[in-house]
């Protein structure tokens, strides 16, 4: 699809659904094992809202702390790198998807779900302790983002795909497969390869349909696949979808048994993150829209 090839070509230049400066150093800051809480505070304080998060999450019930914490540096060393890390990419992706644009599907239920999978992804890696925990949990929220971008960067396709997977009853990733070619976890792939993230990040995107193709990232990728399934109504999920969540859960040693209270751990953390975050409603923005 030409429509397609013009967005990869545009994100690979730069030119689309860049990550703001302040998120690249913080992002490139937060990788460097030399870099101190106080110099992640300067970056932080340089973005107001970003700031404000911080402090929130510090202040929040996660640290019970019996005074309120008003320094960045304090706040950056109480919150650790590895929170800090998910805090930044909540944000960012929280913008990405609410970012001005056609708006085929329930943006609101779309963020939600994706941090869903996010808090899902890092309660399954607990798991596997060879697999960092907010890797995933990155690669969770991430995982669909590549949908945005096919609705504003090539929206009369994705309003083709979301219809016919309505009408056939069929998941839109499947449409896509037989449709297009070209699947939205490709399309996230394009913007996690352009942001330059980690090749493990690229593949948990590019492959939570399908984890046993991502190779040397297979179990990052699984995790991301059986945090996603999880976070979907069960009573939805089609044929192929079922046969994947059962392949899944034997690679990572997840019976079906196990599923129902991994799905209520995944909502209580989901729920506790959600509150963290504070970020402001927008489901106005979709009033009307198909869900994703």
């Amino acid at each position: 699809m030409k429509v397609l090839e013009s967005l990869r070509l545009k994100l690979r230049r730069g030119e689309l659904a860049t990550l703001p400066f302040v998120m690249q150093s913080l992002l490139s800051a937060l990788s460097d094992p030399h870099s101190s809480a106080k110099q992640l505070g300067r970056v932080i304080e340089t973005d107001q809202a970003l700031s404000a998060s911080v402090l929130r999450l510090a202040n929040s019930a996660y640290y019970g702390l019996s005074q309120q914490v008003s320094d960045m540096q304090q706040a950056v060393t109480l919150v650790g790198y590895s929170a800090l890390r998910e805090l930044v990419m909540s944000i960012t992706s929280y913008d990405l998807i609410f970012r001005s644009g056609s708006v085929t599907y329930d943006r609101q239920e779309l963020w939600s779900h994706s941090l869903q999978v996010a808090c899902g992804s890092r309660v399954l890696a607990r798991r596997f302790p060879k697999v960092p925990q907010e890797v995933v949990f990155v690669a969770g929220i991430l995982h669909d983002v590549g949908m945005t971008l096919m609705d504003q960067h090539a929206h009369s396709l994705f309003v083709t795909i979301v219809s016919t997977a309505k009408q056939m009853n069929q998941s839109q990733y499947a449409v896509e497969k037989n449709l297009v070619g070209v699947t939205h976890a490709e399309v996230g792939q394009w913007a996690a390869e352009a942001w330059n993230l980690p090749p493990v990040l690229q593949s948990a995107i590019r492959y939570h349909h399908d984890p046993q193709n991502a190779g040397p990232h297979r179990l990052a990728a699984s995790i991301v696949a059986m945090a996603d399934a999880l976070c979907h109504d069960p009573y939805t999920l089609d044929t192929d979808e079922v046969a994947l969540m059962r392949q899944v859960g034997d690679f990572l040693g997840l019976p079906e048994p196990d599923w129902p209270l991994l799905r209520n751990q995944i909502a209580s953390e989901a729920s506790a993150m959600s509150s963290v975050l504070s970020l402001p409603g927008k489901a106005q923005e979709s009033a009307g829209a198909a869900s994703p």
